[in-house]
């Protein structure tokens, strides 16, 4: 229970897997306070005996089957099947109960199917059991209504009403904010996709600096490598304190693991990842070490310029967040125009290509720049209209701006 309140507590740091297996773990335990207090009572109404035995059986049965699911890590079927067990409770008692109880049940499932925040789920499911329900409360008016209501054939009516209303509200929830994440995603995909590379070329720009000026890069620095031991030294000592019937040490040499750290820059970390042969353990450090090593395209540069950015004073300039076409930055069609030429110049001039030997050291020439603009990914920086009047004044920029 309390490792459960601590998952919910950090659960912005969860992976979607994990967040659904927490979602599960949370609806099982709903689920059995809700069938430990409720089956019992089932007792009393007026079902046969095999009914009486039949339901508690496989209450038990798909209870049992989705905590396996979610003990060996399947938590996607762990929620059909507890999606299953509810559906099945309220089936049950909606044709034994009475009226508001067994209504009530209903927006209860429901509510169960719209906690996993999934679409087609919610559709399939809650679509079936809304179907259901305004058949039943059809099917079922004199029984549940009675005939001496001021208007009896508005009664079921509103019913109804109330529960294809909640199935519609939420289905239109689903659909826009679906819709939204969609958007959001791509557009976090394109930003981290054009980060990753920029990240890349700063590096190999860095990689340039050092050659050139003949300096040694850190993870090549004596005090750094010490500095580096002396913290995981620590970290391992406070891990002890609060864990002290797993004997950290004895696992591994904790100077071999930093050192192999060290040793994997200046080796193809792929390659000896990917190999058939060679001790398991290497490969499984390596796949971790992978995402922290210095002057490398992995998470580590990501904290480190996270953490630089911290200190640098921002500039007054409005920041337009994902704007990076040129008809959104500027209004005037003069400035659109020099932003274009612009970007012309800065494209013909700067180094942002690798030579043969994967160095920056060439710029593009006037027929890539032209087929860049002339691309489909390239309509997120410029325009029809501005890649027209490129075409068009095509001489010039070759003249006076290449």
């Amino acid at each position: 229970m309390k490792d459960l309140i601590l998952k919910i507590k950090n659960s912005e740091f969860l992976s979607p897997a994990e967040v659904l297996r927490l979602k599960v773990s949370l609806v099982m335990f709903f689920l059995l306070v809700f069938g430990v207090l409720t089956i019992p009572v089932s007792f009393f109404e007026d079902f046969a005996i095999g009914i009486r035995i039949l339901v508690p059986a496989l209450f038990f049965f798909l209870f049992l089957v989705t905590f396996l699911f979610l003990f060996f890590d399947k938590p996607r079927l762990a929620m059909h099947f507890s999606i299953y067990t509810f559906i099945g409770l309220t089936v049950y008692y909606i044709d034994g109960a009475g009226q508001f109880y067994g209504y009530f049940l209903l927006f209860i499932t429901l509510t169960i199917i719209i906690f996993y925040q999934d679409i087609s789920t919610y559709i399939i499911y809650g679509g079936a059991l809304t179907t259901y329900g305004l058949y039943f409360i059809q099917s079922r008016t004199e029984m549940y209504f009675g005939t001496d209501a001021a208007y009896p054939e508005l009664t079921p009516l509103i019913y109804q009403f109330i529960l294809a209303g909640f199935f519609l509200v939420f289905l239109l929830y689903f659909i826009l904010s679906d819709s939204i994440n969609e958007k959001l995603n791509e557009e976090y995909l394109k930003s981290e996709k054009m980060i990753e590379r920029c990240r890349s070329l700063a590096i190999k720009q860095s990689e340039d600096i050092e050659y050139s000026h003949k300096t040694r890069p850190y993870y090549m620095d004596v005090k750094f490598e010490t500095t580096v031991k002396n913290i995981s030294t620590f970290i391992i000592e406070k891990l002890e304190q609060y864990d002290s019937d797993r004997p950290l040490k004895a696992e591994y040499d904790l100077n071999e693991v930093v050192d192999f750290y060290f040793f994997l820059h200046n080796r193809d970390v792929n390659r000896i990842i990917d190999a058939e042969e060679g001790p398991s353990p290497a490969k499984i450090y390596a796949r971790q070490f992978s995402k922290f090593l210095l002057d490398k395209n992995a998470e580590m540069n990501t904290v480190i310029f996270d953490f630089l950015s911290c200190f640098v004073k921002p500039s007054n300039n409005e920041f337009k967040r994902f704007r990076r076409h040129i008809d959104e930055l500027f209004s005037s069609k003069t400035n659109r125009i020099l932003a274009l030429c612009f970007l012309y110049k800065f494209l013909r001039t700067e180094v942002t290509q690798l030579d043969k030997w994967g160095r920056l050291d060439v710029t593009m020439t006037h027929e890539e720049v032209k087929q860049l603009f002339q691309s489909k990914q390239f309509r997120q920086f410029i325009s029809f209209e501005g890649m027209n009047f490129f075409l068009q004044n095509e001489r010039l920029f070759r003249k006076h701006l290449g």
